[in-house]
């Protein structure tokens, strides 16, 4: 079967705040389904796009995937996702071990990497990033590291091709990118990555209240009109609201 995105699967280990949304997280966890190969995730910092994005890996897990989890071993450390599962209960470890995490130094590293999946003997059903404004640190205004940061994504898609038209089984990208206060007046405007990804989430908020909609799939306005609103808890993020409509087809 192709490859979709399915972005219910974003607040699948956290909580809801009502048995409304969750009804409805349900029903787009059985209908929601944008069938495109790629989704990039843009948003300021804090806004837990690591663990909407290791909350996707684990959902994508515990149904049976193999996935790979590419992140800097420094900034999980920092960070870990809010995970709100017992790692104990042997269903959790059993999904855990599908999950491969890859960690890497610096782009150079993202990109050998990248550049060496196609030789593998099997890839997995989900590849996830995690921050790539991590990997190329520099000036968001520099022109040689703005070059580099396409660069990635340029053989990103073609990893994604190569996958996507051989007999190596089909492959989903979930990443995420930090968004600086002037991203879109810089060399890095999470638009310009269109180019290169089927979709364009954004996040937009502050002070532990966001809000994530689509702003593109396909080149399109987003068919399902959805819109998650979310606070950061202590320990979990708490799904306020989850609303779109059916016609994402």
């Amino acid at each position: 079967s192709a490859p979709m995105i399915e972005l219910a699967r974003l607040f699948s280990g956290g909580r809801v705040a009502s048995t409304g949304v969750d009804s409805n997280l349900q029903l787009a966890n059985e209908e929601l389904n944008y069938r495109v190969a790629s989704c990039l995730l843009a948003g300021p910092r804090r806004s837990a796009k690591t663990t909407l994005l290791f909350q996707y890996a684990y959902s994508k897990a515990r149904d049976g995937s193999s996935v790979t989890f590419a992140c800097k071993r420094r900034k999980i450390a920092q960070q870990f996702p809010l995970f709100d599962v017992d790692p104990s209960f042997p269903e959790t470890k059993e999904a855990l071990g599908r999950i491969t995490m890859q960690y890497l130094a610096d782009g150079a590293e993202l990109e050998l990497f990248l550049a060496s999946m196609p030789a593998h003997p099997s890839l997995p059903s989900l590849l996830v990033i995690d921050d790539l404004a991590e990997f190329y640190p520099g000036p968001v205004h520099n022109r040689r590291e703005a070059d580099r940061f396409y660069r990635a994504l340029a053989l990103l898609k073609e990893t994604l091709h190569f996958a996507n038209s051989k007999v190596k089984g089909q492959l989903a990208v979930m990443a995420s990118l930090t968004l600086v206060e002037d991203a879109y007046a810089s060399l890095r405007d999470p638009r310009l990555a269109l180019h290169w990804f089927d979709m364009l989430c954004m996040i937009y908020g502050g002070q532990d209240e966001f809000e994530l909609t689509v702003q593109s799939v396909a080149q399109r306005e987003d068919p399902a009109s959805l819109v998650a609103k979310y606070s950061l808890l202590q320990d979990a993020v708490d799904l306020r609201q989850f609303n779109f409509t059916l016609d994402a087809r």
